[in-house]
């Protein structure tokens, strides 16, 4: 993929995510995944999730434990020349 398709699939992603579209996520992923969210270990999902399913239950954890109350990405950006 290029960098434009790599910011569309990306954002198809976050649209999906908006959505709570979470099948439309897993199925645009590789079956082989290797998802790290940092975070404590007090938060439920921070980690590293290898596989689908795996990232599932990150987004199940997410589902259980915060209220999003606002999910509005501004801006995709697949490459950024430092200043």
């Amino acid at each position: 993929m290029n960098e434009q398709e790599n910011v569309k699939a990306v954002e198809r992603i976050y649209t999906a995510f908006g959505q709570g579209d979470i099948p439309t996520i897993l199925n645009m992923l590789a079956e082989d995944i290797d998802w790290l969210f940092h975070g404590p270990a007090e938060i439920p999902f921070a980690g590293r999730h290898k596989g689908r399913e795996k990232v599932a239950q990150f987004f199940s954890a997410i589902d259980e434990t915060v209220e999003i109350e606002q999910f509005e990405p501004q801006e995709f950006i697949a490459n950024r020349e430092n200043p």
